[in-house]
């Protein structure tokens, strides 16, 4: 059970760090558009790690979207449950997203010495939870349309290999007939003449 809980989460934690990353670019980009006081304001918020956390966010999200794909893949032949509904998606990314925006804008400000009241300046938390919602309503429709595309590609594989001929080695194909026998079978082999 915890196995199957941390297949799903680990997934959806790699989509809610790129989502947060992207939308935290967006929210502030939409709340202050002149780049020389949104750049300044970035900078007395403790800011100066970002393009580093851009970094891991692509990587966590690409991981996280992969994991997502291989998760809905038939595996030794039993497929996982059907792909999760859209909303059962997108609940918990908002939510993660939402949360990780919060502690991350308020512990830069603590880290950097900047009020934690300039958070609320520019419409900047509200903007940023509201851009943080539109994106996790991307990446929910991103991972639901992942999900459905890994149960296609497994059924094409399943029905591929279920009509293909069996091989044994060397690539002949196997005879459903043909049952071996070994040539030295003793008293339960085949019967010859008589040793004179």
């Amino acid at each position: 059970m915890r196995e199957r809980r941390s297949a799903r989460a680990l997934p959806l934690a790699g989509m809610a760090a790129a989502g947060m990353v992207l939308a935290h670019e967006l929210a502030y980009r939409l709340a202050v558009p002149d780049g020389q006081a949104r750049a300044l304001i970035l900078a007395r918020s403790g800011h100066a790690y970002w393009l580093l956390a851009v970094k891991a966010g692509v990587v966590l999200g690409l991981s996280g979207a992969g994991a997502f794909f291989l998760r809905h893949l038939r595996v030794g032949g039993v497929r996982p449950g059907p792909v999760e509904s859209y909303t059962r998606i997108l609940v918990p990314l908002a939510a993660l997203q939402a949360i990780v925006f919060t502690g991350t804008e308020t512990v830069e400000r603590l880290a950097s010495g900047a009020p934690i009241g300039s958070l609320f300046q520019h419409h900047l938390f509200a903007m940023g939870l509201a851009v943080q919602f539109l994106v996790a309503c991307a990446g929910a429709l991103v991972l639901h349309a992942l999900g459905r595309s890994a149960h296609a590609v497994a059924d094409l594989l399943a029905r591929r290999w279920a009509h293909a001929p069996r091989t044994l080695l060397f690539g002949r194909a196997r005879d459903p007939e043909f049952r071996p026998t070994l040539a030295l079978s003793g008293a339960a082999g085949p019967r010859g003449p008589p040793l004179v």
